[in-house]
């Protein structure tokens, strides 16, 4: 399905060729606009997390501080790697015979290619790993809940080499529709697996807070349901657009793919910076109500979080 159609091509070049390099070049802009998303959130996180880190110097502050900043070296290496691809497609080959799509579709196993679909299963590796022992703690490390999830995410782990080598070989990437049921199974299984990790720890929240109703803290529950779902929206509606042009074999794939790569690394750190924001309000809590207020300077009074709630939606049960 044509993407932007056009009537002005080069020589030897289609109108599905003249598609597919607006598709590539949009993503790869999109691309670049989404890393200033993540870069912001990116900061963020630092600015919670690292004083926490340097002040309590817990093995879950100090983890969550070495993963928000993997996952950004990860954002930053595939949004490198795509513009070099773009480079080499629309500067370096841009005459070459069937346009510069023709030119990716014959040289998949270029460096920069190769390197961006690596970063990019290595991001949902980390994501969804991450969002499995999130899950996993959650559950009070029950076993019989967590073997599906599990089993997804080791079939997904599983299906990234076959898919990595067919996405590299020539004439067999994405570009073009031919057989491609390591790429289908691999999209498909991992989308499958965060929507089900989600739902699980959705789930597990809502059952926390029908038992705590009459102890009063309900609403913290039901804060952080929202929060899992504000974080997961964004996610779950990317995967969904994407499966489907891929499924309807449609050039807007390519434009959507760059996107769902940021949105990947950025859902976990979202989830992480909440979780640190609200360590950090609690903790100035606690600190302001240990000082002794002057004469008519009026108190103000904050609820904090359930700590161990907290610590067990970050991974981790440190104190």
């Amino acid at each position: 399905m044509p993407f932007i159609p056009s009537s002005n091509f080069s020589s030897g070049d289609t109108a599905a060729n003249a598609s597919q390099d607006a598709s590539q070049l949009i993503g790869a802009i999109l691309d670049a606009v989404a890393y200033g998303l993540h870069i912001a959130v990116f900061g963020q996180c630092v600015y919670y997390i690292l004083p926490q880190a340097i002040r309590s110097r817990t093995r879950g502050a100090i983890g969550q501080l070495v993963y928000v900043v993997t996952m950004f070296l990860i954002g930053t290496i595939y949004l490198v790697s795509n513009i070099q691809l773009a480079l080499l497609i629309f500067v370096d080959h841009r005459l070459y015979p069937g346009g510069p799509s023709s030119w990716l579709a014959s040289h998949t196993e270029t460096v920069a290619n190769v390197i961006d679909i690596v970063a990019f299963m290595v991001c949902a590796f980390l994501a969804d790993g991450m969002l499995l022992w999130r899950t996993y703690v959650l559950w009070d490390s029950r076993t019989a809940i967590m073997l599906l999830p599990l089993l997804l995410y080791l079939a997904t782990t599983a299906l990234s080499i076959p898919t990595i080598l067919q996405l590299t070989c020539p004439h067999m990437g994405i570009l073009h529709h031919t057989s491609t049921p390591f790429i289908a199974l691999y999209i498909s299984i991992s989308i499958s697996t965060t929507t089900l990790l989600h739902l699980l720890l959705v789930v597990r929240l809502v059952y926390m807070s029908y038992r705590s109703r009459w102890e009063g803290s309900a609403a913290t529950y039901l804060s952080i349901y929202a929060m899992i779902i504000e974080s997961a929206v964004p996610y779950a509606i990317l995967s969904l657009i994407f499966l489907a042009t891929y499924a309807r074999h449609s050039d807007a794939q390519h434009a959507v793919l760059p996107i769902l790569s940021q949105v990947m690394c950025i859902n976990p750190e979202m989830l992480i910076l909440r979780v640190a924001r609200r360590r950090s309000l609690a903790e100035l809590a606690t600190k302001a109500a240990s000082v002794t207020p002057s004469p008519g300077v009026p108190i103000i009074q904050y609820v904090a979080p359930r700590p161990r709630l907290y610590r067990l939606l970050s991974g981790t049960n440190d104190a």
